[in-house]
Protein backbone atom coordinates (compact mmCIF):
# COMPACT_ATOMS: atom_id res chain seq x y z
CA UNK A 1 0.00 0.00 0.00
CA UNK A 2 2.96 2.10 0.18
CA UNK A 3 4.54 1.65 -2.88
CA UNK A 4 7.78 1.66 -1.13
CA UNK A 5 10.56 -0.39 -2.81
CA UNK A 6 14.20 -1.04 -2.26
CA UNK A 7 16.99 -3.63 -2.56
CA UNK A 8 18.94 -6.34 -0.02
CA UNK A 9 22.51 -8.30 -0.44
CA UNK A 10 22.22 -11.71 -1.13
CA UNK A 11 22.40 -13.69 2.46
CA UNK A 12 21.58 -16.75 3.70
CA UNK A 13 19.62 -16.27 5.69
CA UNK A 14 18.31 -13.15 4.80
CA UNK A 15 16.13 -10.25 6.29
CA UNK A 16 14.01 -7.29 5.37
CA UNK A 17 14.74 -4.04 8.02
CA UNK A 18 11.45 -2.59 9.07
CA UNK A 19 8.69 -1.67 6.70
CA UNK A 20 6.42 0.75 7.27
CA UNK A 21 2.63 -0.37 7.09
CA UNK A 22 -0.38 1.90 6.77
CA UNK A 23 -3.43 0.96 8.07
CA UNK A 24 -5.60 -2.16 6.14
CA UNK A 25 -3.96 -5.25 3.76
CA UNK A 26 0.10 -4.37 2.87
CA UNK A 27 1.25 -7.04 0.33
CA UNK A 28 5.15 -7.44 0.38
CA UNK A 29 6.88 -8.70 -2.17
CA UNK A 30 10.19 -10.63 -2.33
CA UNK A 31 11.94 -11.38 -5.73
CA UNK A 32 15.64 -13.01 -6.11
CA UNK A 33 17.39 -13.67 -8.98
CA UNK A 34 19.70 -16.66 -10.08
CA UNK A 35 22.47 -16.78 -12.80
CA UNK A 36 22.71 -20.48 -13.94
CA UNK A 37 24.55 -22.11 -16.17
CA UNK A 38 23.19 -23.98 -19.16
CA UNK A 39 23.01 -27.59 -19.27
CA UNK A 40 24.28 -29.68 -21.51
CA UNK A 41 22.36 -31.00 -24.64
CA UNK A 42 22.67 -34.01 -26.29
CA UNK A 43 22.42 -33.32 -30.30
CA UNK A 44 23.70 -37.05 -30.85
CA UNK A 45 23.43 -40.61 -29.88
CA UNK A 46 23.71 -44.03 -29.99
CA UNK A 47 24.35 -47.72 -28.49
CA UNK A 48 24.92 -50.97 -29.15
CA UNK A 49 21.82 -52.18 -27.92
CA UNK A 50 19.52 -50.32 -30.47
CA UNK A 51 17.52 -52.37 -32.19
CA UNK A 52 18.60 -51.13 -35.38
CA UNK A 53 21.85 -53.72 -34.49
CA UNK A 54 19.36 -56.63 -33.81
CA UNK A 55 20.37 -58.53 -36.84
CA UNK A 56 24.35 -57.69 -36.20
CA UNK A 57 26.70 -54.46 -37.21
CA UNK A 58 26.03 -54.23 -40.99
CA UNK A 59 27.04 -51.02 -43.05
CA UNK A 60 23.75 -48.83 -43.53
CA UNK A 61 22.67 -49.40 -39.68
CA UNK A 62 21.85 -46.12 -38.38
CA UNK A 63 20.60 -46.52 -34.66
CA UNK A 64 20.32 -43.62 -32.32
CA UNK A 65 19.63 -40.01 -33.04
CA UNK A 66 21.29 -37.92 -34.61
CA UNK A 67 23.83 -39.47 -36.55
CA UNK A 68 24.16 -40.86 -40.35
CA UNK A 69 24.85 -44.34 -41.09
CA UNK A 70 27.40 -46.63 -40.16
CA UNK A 71 30.12 -47.02 -43.43
CA UNK A 72 31.87 -50.83 -42.46
CA UNK A 73 34.97 -52.04 -44.37
CA UNK A 74 36.29 -55.54 -43.87
CA UNK A 75 37.66 -58.16 -45.88
CA UNK A 76 35.91 -61.40 -46.33
CA UNK A 77 37.15 -64.15 -43.76
CA UNK A 78 40.21 -62.01 -43.01
CA UNK A 79 38.61 -59.01 -40.72
CA UNK A 80 34.76 -58.05 -39.66
CA UNK A 81 32.46 -56.49 -37.33
CA UNK A 82 29.85 -57.90 -34.50
CA UNK A 83 27.70 -56.81 -31.69
CA UNK A 84 28.82 -58.26 -28.27
CA UNK A 85 25.81 -56.27 -25.69
CA UNK A 86 26.17 -52.92 -25.52
CA UNK A 87 29.37 -53.08 -27.74
CA UNK A 88 30.28 -52.75 -31.40
CA UNK A 89 33.46 -55.37 -32.18
CA UNK A 90 35.51 -55.50 -34.86
CA UNK A 91 38.48 -57.96 -35.83
CA UNK A 92 41.29 -58.41 -37.73
CA UNK A 93 44.06 -61.47 -38.70
CA UNK A 94 47.74 -60.23 -39.58
CA UNK A 95 48.33 -57.90 -42.48
CA UNK A 96 44.18 -57.08 -42.96
CA UNK A 97 42.29 -54.13 -42.07
CA UNK A 98 38.99 -53.95 -40.67
CA UNK A 99 37.16 -50.52 -40.26
CA UNK A 100 34.61 -48.43 -39.36
CA UNK A 101 33.06 -44.82 -39.95
CA UNK A 102 29.91 -42.70 -38.65
CA UNK A 103 29.56 -39.65 -40.54
CA UNK A 104 28.18 -36.54 -38.15
CA UNK A 105 25.20 -35.30 -38.97
CA UNK A 106 27.45 -31.52 -39.35
CA UNK A 107 30.98 -30.76 -38.33
CA UNK A 108 31.48 -30.37 -34.43
CA UNK A 109 31.17 -26.74 -33.86
CA UNK A 110 32.56 -25.10 -31.45
CA UNK A 111 31.77 -25.95 -27.95
CA UNK A 112 30.43 -29.27 -29.24
CA UNK A 113 31.90 -32.17 -27.26
CA UNK A 114 31.95 -35.78 -29.08
CA UNK A 115 32.18 -38.66 -26.83
CA UNK A 116 32.79 -42.49 -26.98
CA UNK A 117 33.96 -45.67 -25.54
CA UNK A 118 36.69 -48.39 -26.37
CA UNK A 119 37.77 -51.11 -25.35
CA UNK A 120 40.63 -53.57 -26.74
CA UNK A 121 42.43 -56.69 -25.88
CA UNK A 122 45.65 -58.22 -26.38
CA UNK A 123 47.49 -56.34 -29.59
CA UNK A 124 49.49 -58.43 -32.14
CA UNK A 125 52.86 -57.47 -31.27
CA UNK A 126 54.05 -58.39 -35.13
CA UNK A 127 52.21 -54.82 -35.94
CA UNK A 128 48.82 -55.16 -34.89
CA UNK A 129 46.79 -51.60 -34.19
CA UNK A 130 44.06 -50.54 -33.10
CA UNK A 131 42.42 -46.99 -32.38
CA UNK A 132 40.05 -44.36 -32.95
CA UNK A 133 40.39 -40.98 -35.04
CA UNK A 134 38.36 -37.99 -35.98
CA UNK A 135 38.33 -37.16 -39.90
CA UNK A 136 36.88 -34.72 -42.46
CA UNK A 137 34.48 -35.13 -45.04
CA UNK A 138 37.34 -36.62 -47.42
CA UNK A 139 38.37 -39.07 -45.07
CA UNK A 140 41.67 -37.45 -43.90
CA UNK A 141 42.69 -37.91 -40.20
CA UNK A 142 42.86 -34.26 -38.08
CA UNK A 143 43.68 -36.33 -35.14
CA UNK A 144 43.38 -39.65 -33.68
CA UNK A 145 44.15 -42.09 -30.29
CA UNK A 146 45.75 -45.27 -30.99
CA UNK A 147 47.63 -48.38 -29.55
CA UNK A 148 50.56 -50.38 -31.55
CA UNK A 149 51.53 -53.45 -30.52
CA UNK A 150 55.07 -53.68 -29.41
CA UNK A 151 54.33 -50.38 -27.13
CA UNK A 152 54.24 -49.21 -23.94
CA UNK A 153 51.77 -46.56 -23.90
CA UNK A 154 48.77 -45.40 -26.20
CA UNK A 155 50.00 -42.48 -28.68
CA UNK A 156 47.85 -39.50 -29.91
CA UNK A 157 48.19 -37.19 -32.32
CA UNK A 158 51.94 -35.17 -31.72
CA UNK A 159 52.91 -38.26 -29.82
CA UNK A 160 52.46 -40.61 -27.18
CA UNK A 161 50.83 -40.37 -23.39
CA UNK A 162 51.49 -41.79 -20.09
CA UNK A 163 48.47 -44.37 -20.52
CA UNK A 164 49.81 -48.17 -20.14
CA UNK A 165 47.95 -50.08 -22.13
CA UNK A 166 44.43 -51.56 -20.71
CA UNK A 167 41.93 -53.42 -21.68
CA UNK A 168 39.24 -52.68 -18.87
CA UNK A 169 38.22 -49.84 -21.23
CA UNK A 170 38.72 -45.82 -22.04
CA UNK A 171 36.20 -42.67 -22.13
CA UNK A 172 37.13 -40.38 -24.67
CA UNK A 173 35.86 -36.53 -24.68
CA UNK A 174 37.03 -34.39 -27.19
CA UNK A 175 35.70 -30.94 -27.22
CA UNK A 176 36.40 -28.43 -30.02
CA UNK A 177 37.32 -25.46 -27.62
CA UNK A 178 37.42 -22.46 -30.63
CA UNK A 179 38.09 -22.72 -34.22
CA UNK A 180 40.99 -25.18 -34.91
CA UNK A 181 41.50 -25.95 -31.41
CA UNK A 182 40.63 -28.71 -29.26
CA UNK A 183 40.57 -30.00 -25.46
CA UNK A 184 40.43 -34.11 -25.00
CA UNK A 185 39.96 -35.92 -21.95
CA UNK A 186 41.08 -39.72 -21.95
CA UNK A 187 39.70 -41.50 -18.91
CA UNK A 188 40.56 -45.12 -18.56
CA UNK A 189 38.18 -46.50 -16.78
CA UNK A 190 38.63 -46.51 -12.59
CA UNK A 191 41.72 -44.54 -13.53
CA UNK A 192 43.08 -40.86 -13.90
CA UNK A 193 41.72 -38.49 -16.29
CA UNK A 194 44.41 -36.96 -18.65
CA UNK A 195 44.00 -34.22 -20.10
CA UNK A 196 45.29 -33.05 -23.76
CA UNK A 197 45.08 -30.07 -26.22
CA UNK A 198 46.15 -29.06 -29.61
CA UNK A 199 45.28 -27.87 -32.97
CA UNK A 200 43.21 -29.59 -36.21
CA UNK A 201 42.86 -27.92 -39.50
CA UNK A 202 39.51 -28.15 -41.04
CA UNK A 203 36.44 -29.93 -40.23
CA UNK A 204 35.47 -32.28 -37.88
CA UNK A 205 32.89 -34.47 -40.13
CA UNK A 206 33.37 -38.23 -39.00
CA UNK A 207 34.40 -40.32 -36.97
CA UNK A 208 36.74 -43.75 -37.57
CA UNK A 209 37.34 -46.82 -35.55
CA UNK A 210 40.02 -49.81 -36.74
CA UNK A 211 41.45 -52.68 -36.02
CA UNK A 212 44.35 -53.70 -38.08
CA UNK A 213 47.07 -56.96 -38.38
CA UNK A 214 45.62 -57.76 -35.17
CA UNK A 215 45.64 -61.86 -35.04
CA UNK A 216 47.30 -64.88 -35.77
CA UNK A 217 46.86 -68.56 -35.71
CA UNK A 218 47.48 -69.07 -32.40
CA UNK A 219 43.90 -69.73 -31.22
CA UNK A 220 43.75 -66.31 -29.13
CA UNK A 221 42.36 -64.30 -31.66
CA UNK A 222 39.18 -63.55 -29.21
CA UNK A 223 41.08 -61.98 -26.94
CA UNK A 224 42.28 -59.49 -29.72
CA UNK A 225 38.98 -58.61 -30.17
CA UNK A 226 38.03 -54.08 -30.32
CA UNK A 227 35.26 -52.77 -29.23
CA UNK A 228 33.83 -49.41 -29.73
CA UNK A 229 31.03 -48.30 -26.72
CA UNK A 230 28.04 -45.65 -26.79
CA UNK A 231 28.87 -42.42 -28.59
CA UNK A 232 27.34 -39.21 -28.32
CA UNK A 233 27.85 -35.39 -29.26
CA UNK A 234 26.72 -32.89 -26.94
CA UNK A 235 26.91 -28.98 -26.64
CA UNK A 236 26.19 -26.57 -24.46
CA UNK A 237 22.86 -24.82 -23.53
CA UNK A 238 22.35 -21.69 -23.34
CA UNK A 239 21.44 -21.11 -19.40
CA UNK A 240 20.02 -17.98 -18.39
CA UNK A 241 18.23 -16.36 -14.96
CA UNK A 242 16.29 -17.91 -12.71
CA UNK A 243 13.77 -15.72 -10.76
CA UNK A 244 12.00 -16.58 -7.45
CA UNK A 245 9.09 -14.51 -6.31
CA UNK A 246 7.23 -15.22 -2.84
CA UNK A 247 4.46 -12.59 -0.76
CA UNK A 248 3.07 -12.01 2.07
CA UNK A 249 0.15 -9.89 3.10
CA UNK A 250 0.15 -8.04 6.79
CA UNK A 251 -2.91 -6.44 7.73
CA UNK A 252 -2.75 -3.81 10.15
CA UNK A 253 -5.60 -2.43 12.04
CA UNK A 254 -6.58 0.86 12.93
CA UNK A 255 -5.83 2.38 16.22
CA UNK A 256 -8.71 2.40 18.17
CA UNK A 257 -10.07 6.26 18.91
CA UNK A 258 -8.42 8.47 21.00
CA UNK A 259 -9.86 9.36 23.70
CA UNK A 260 -10.85 12.83 24.41
CA UNK A 261 -9.61 15.28 26.65
CA UNK A 262 -12.31 16.57 28.48
CA UNK A 263 -11.69 20.08 31.10
CA UNK A 264 -8.32 21.07 32.04
CA UNK A 265 -7.20 24.18 34.26
CA UNK A 266 -4.30 26.03 33.86
CA UNK A 267 -2.04 27.34 36.77
CA UNK A 268 0.93 29.40 36.84
CA UNK A 269 3.26 31.27 39.18
CA UNK A 270 6.63 30.95 40.47
CA UNK A 271 8.41 30.12 37.15
CA UNK A 272 6.01 26.81 36.58
CA UNK A 273 3.22 25.89 34.65
CA UNK A 274 0.39 23.51 35.83
CA UNK A 275 -2.17 21.85 33.53
CA UNK A 276 -4.25 19.79 35.18
CA UNK A 277 -6.64 17.44 33.39
CA UNK A 278 -9.76 16.81 35.32
CA UNK A 279 -10.24 13.45 33.72
CA UNK A 280 -7.61 10.75 32.18
CA UNK A 281 -7.93 7.05 31.58
CA UNK A 282 -5.95 4.53 32.64
CA UNK A 283 -3.28 3.13 29.94
CA UNK A 284 -3.18 6.28 28.43
CA UNK A 285 -0.04 8.78 28.40
CA UNK A 286 -0.80 12.43 28.46
CA UNK A 287 2.02 14.92 27.72
CA UNK A 288 2.96 18.96 27.06
CA UNK A 289 4.13 19.64 23.97
CA UNK A 290 5.62 23.42 23.00
CA UNK A 291 6.49 25.86 19.95
CA UNK A 292 7.62 29.38 19.83
CA UNK A 293 4.95 29.19 16.53
CA UNK A 294 1.78 27.72 15.82
CA UNK A 295 3.37 26.98 12.43
CA UNK A 296 5.34 24.81 10.98
CA UNK A 297 3.23 22.01 12.65
CA UNK A 298 7.17 20.10 12.76
CA UNK A 299 8.27 23.17 15.41
CA UNK A 300 6.10 21.39 18.24
CA UNK A 301 8.31 19.47 20.66
CA UNK A 302 7.44 17.42 23.74
CA UNK A 303 7.93 19.39 26.84
CA UNK A 304 10.88 16.60 28.89
CA UNK A 305 9.34 15.49 31.61
CA UNK A 306 5.82 16.44 31.33
CA UNK A 307 4.74 12.72 30.49
CA UNK A 308 2.37 11.29 32.96
CA UNK A 309 0.38 7.88 32.84
CA UNK A 310 -3.36 8.43 32.81
CA UNK A 311 -5.18 7.45 36.68
CA UNK A 312 -8.43 7.51 36.03
CA UNK A 313 -9.04 10.78 37.92
CA UNK A 314 -7.36 14.04 37.54
CA UNK A 315 -3.85 14.47 37.11
CA UNK A 316 -1.22 17.40 36.43
CA UNK A 317 1.16 18.01 33.59
CA UNK A 318 3.76 20.26 34.52
CA UNK A 319 6.51 23.07 33.49
CA UNK A 320 8.95 23.84 35.98
CA UNK A 321 11.75 25.40 33.77
CA UNK A 322 12.26 27.13 30.18
CA UNK A 323 9.41 29.40 30.43
CA UNK A 324 9.51 31.66 27.89
CA UNK A 325 7.77 35.08 27.47
CA UNK A 326 5.73 33.83 24.29
CA UNK A 327 5.22 30.30 24.04
CA UNK A 328 2.40 28.08 22.76
CA UNK A 329 1.76 24.89 24.65
CA UNK A 330 -0.57 21.97 24.01
CA UNK A 331 -1.82 18.49 25.40
CA UNK A 332 -1.95 15.33 23.83
CA UNK A 333 -1.35 11.72 24.13
CA UNK A 334 1.76 10.02 23.07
Amino acid sequence: MTHASGSIPAASPWSIPGIALNVGANEIVVSGSNVVAGGTVTNAQDIATDAAYSGGWNTGNNGGTGFNGWQLNAEAGESGHFVNGNLWGMWSHEGHLGESFRPFPSALAVGQSFHVHMKNGWIWENGGSVGIALQNAASNTLWEFYFNGGDDDYSITGGTTDIGWTDVGIDIVFTVTSAGNYSVDITPVGGTKRTYTGTFTGDIAQFRAWSYSNGTNDGQNSNRDYFIGAMKITSLGSGGTQVYSDFVVVTREAPANAPEIVGYNLQTGGGAMNLSILSSQIGTTYAIWESPTLIPTQNWQKVQGSSKPGTGGAIDLTITNMILPLNFYRIGIE
